[in-house]
This record gives C-alpha cells, sequence and structure tokens, in this order.
C-alpha cells in the first residue's frame, strides 16, 4: 500500500493522522508458510528466488467470515485474530511502533452484484444482526483490549460493498440490499464498534478509477459515502473515519506516465472518450484520489483526509509495457499503445500482462 508523508511525532496511546508513519508492518506467518509450500513445489530457482522476496511481505487479514475470526479447523488452520495480535506484539521492535491491516469483509449479501464473492450472511435470515453481534463485536472486544493498545490496527472496511451497490441498483439484489438499507446499517454499526479505541484507524473502500471515475458516480458515491459515515452514531460526524482506500486487489496503475491529460485531443477527438476509457475522464489512482479528496471535503469531510492505494497487485505489463508516449495518430492506437494498463478492460480485477 501507498500511504501519504508525514513527519508527525509518534506518541503513545494516542490517535494520529497517519498511522504508517514511522511504523513497522505486520508479517503474517500464515502467508509465509503458504509462500513456502508453493517454494517446496518448485524446481524453477529464478522463480523461487522471486518467491523468497515476497514471503517476508507485510499482509492484510482477511477477515471475511466469522469463522476467521476464532481460526483453526474452522477457518483452514490460519491463525485466530487474537494470535495475529499476540505475534504482532512479538514483532515489534523497541521504540518502534507495530501496524497491522484487517480487512473487515462479511457483510450481509455481500457484493450484491457479484457472483463468485456472495459471502456468508444473508438479511432475509438474520444476516444483519449475525454480522453485528458475531463479527463486528468480537472483532471491536479484541481491538479494545489492553493488552493490544500498542498496535496501530488499520481497519480495511468493507471492500466492494457500497461501490458495488451505487453503480449496479439494476441487479435485484443490490436494488434489495439497498432499499433494506442492508449496507448502510452494517456500515454504520462497524463504524461505531470499531471507532471507540484510541488505536483503530478505519478506511473505507471507495473503488477505483475505472469504476467511479465517471463525474455521475463520482457524485453518487460521495453522496451515499457521507449519508452512511454522518449518520453513524460515534458524536464525530464525517470525521469518524480516517480516509478511504482505492483499488482493492485491483491493478489499476497509481498513475499513468504517458497519458497524463484526458482532455488532450488525438486526430480531433479527446483521450477520455477512446474506447478503454469510455469517457471516463480520471485515467489512475492519483488522480482519482485527488478528485475524491476535493469533492469529499467540499461536501464537508475534514481537509486532513487520508488515502491509501492499494497496489498490491499492480503489476509492470510485462514485455508489452510501453516505456514511452505512442506516436500513433489514431486514437485508440495512441491510448492502447501509451497505457501502462494492459488489461482489455478497466473491470478486469487480474491480467496476464500485469504480472512482472
Amino acid at each position: 500500500m501507498t500511504e501519504p508523508a508525514n513527519d508527525e511525532s509518534n506518541p503513545e496511546n494516542c490517535h494520529i493522522n497517519n498511522p504508517y508513519y514511522g511504523a513497522d508492518k505486520y508479517i503474517n506467518p500464515d502467508y509465509a508458510a503458504l509462500v513456502e509450500t508453493s517454494i517446496a513445489e518448485s524446481s524453477d530457482p529464478d522463480l523461487v528466488a522471486k518467491m523468497r522476496s515476497v514471503q517476508n511481505s507485510p499482509t492484510a487479514i482477511w477477515l471475511d467470515r466469522i469463522e476467521s475470526i476464532p481460526g483453526g479447523d474452522l477457518n483452514h488452520g490460519r491463525s485466530s485474530l487474537e494470535q495475529h495480535f499476540i505475534n504482532a506484539l512479538a514483532q515489534q521492535r523497541k521504540a518502534v511502533p507495530m501496524l497491522i491491516e484487517l480487512v473487515v469483509y462479511n457483510l450481509p449479501n455481500r457484493d450484491c452484484a457479484a457472483l463468485s464473492s456472495n459471502g456468508t450472511l444473508d438479511y432475509r435470515t438474520g444476516g444483519l444482526d449475525i454480522y453485528k453481534r458475531a463479527y463486528i463485536d468480537p472483532v471491536a472486544t479484541l481491538i479494545e483490549a489492553p493488552r493490544f493498545a500498542a498496535l496501530r490496527i488499520v481497519i480495511i472496511l468493507e471492500p466492494d460493498s457500497l461501490p458495488n451497490m451505487i453503480t449496479n441498483l439494476w441487479h435485484s439484489e443490490c436494488a434489495f440490499v439497498n432499499n433494506h438499507d442492508v449496507y448502510l446499517q452494517g456500515i454504520q454499526y462497524a463504524i461505531e464498534r470499531l471507532t471507540p479505541a484510541t488505536n483503530s484507524y478505519i478506511y473505507m473502500d471507495i473503488g477505483h478509477s475505472g469504476w467511479l471515475g465517471w463525474d455521475k458516480h463520482l457524485t453518487s458515491a460521495v453522496a451515499y459515502f457521507s449519508k452512511v459515515i454522518a449518520g453513524a452514531k460515534t458524536g464525530k460526524g464525517l470525521s469518524a473515519v480516517d480516509g478511504f482506500i482505492t483499488n482493492i486487489s485491483g491493478t489499476t496503475p497509481t498513475e499513468e506516465p504517458f497519458l497524463s491529460n484526458s482532455d488532450m485531443k488525438i486526430d480531433g477527438t479527446s483521450i477520455k472518450s477512446a474506447d478503454f476509457y469510455e469517457w471516463n475522464r480520471i485515467l489512475d489512482e492519483k488522480s482519482y484520489v485527488e478528485a475524491l479528496y476535493r469533492r469529499l471535503v467540499q461536501a464537508g469531510f475534514p481537509c486532513d483526509l487520508n488515502f491509501l492505494i492499494d497496489t498490491s497487485r499492480n503489476g509492470w505489463g510485462g514485455i508489452n509495457r510501453p516505456s514511452t508516449t505512442s506516436s500513433a495518430t489514431k486514437l485508440n492506437d495512441y491510448v492502447d499503445q501509451s497505457r501502462i494498463d494492459r488489461r482489455f478492460h478497466r473491470g478486469n480485477w487480474s491480467t496476464l500482462a500485469a504480472q512482472a
């Protein structure tokens, strides 16, 4: 993840503007063990070396169902959340803060327009109350435990949820979720329970530039996110969350170095009208975050609002990655030859061409 620069001090037991500043990040032993199993199956020394290089990279803990909290046999032998916190304390160096990232991802009727990530809870059978009492409450209790007060706990709240619903209200399941305020109530409760601890930091998922970058989608997103956060009973209003995160598990470039101006014209037509961008004027995540910041602050969010960009799956584009701006004179040729995003459509979550 990329995070904002910050030169502030790092006082004990205080909620600071940038939790990443000066902190080490938790190395998940479960992830390292999984990589080790892949290493054992490979006879390619170059590939093994690459796997070793990522084996001890910091990774977030995905809490994608209730069973991920107690861990063990119910969660494929993985560590419990409590054990992760204990491990994080054991990894902490003297006088250096330790940060651990949690992905809270278990809303009822999750990913309402998706086919493969719908989750395990259903609002129709009491899923919202189960989400609150059996999922959010245990996570909040562990975070609030005094023995874990030294950890900086970053909570990445419900990837895909609100962007999925906002842009897919034509879908019957998303319309159902919206009509019953399933996501609104679930996320508001999560914010209410997870914000009291001074060592917890909430970043809400807000899609990516190829999803919400159009002006219409940006306007709808800012309005709905404002409604959700302001309605949480925290006494903090729109300051209840620390910021937003984009591009979770995505491959959208942080910057398009050879396509900096979507209004620039090629053969008399603007870049944003190319087939790949479909009249979306925001070409990369940096521009998306800048546009979001302006709109959210105008809507009443604090000026010190922060953003994270998930770059963990961003690839180099392989041998097809451009090294300079194209000299093509036709719009689509110019865009396709200049962009470092090598997917055939911005809605694709991954692509072989994006692998290094």
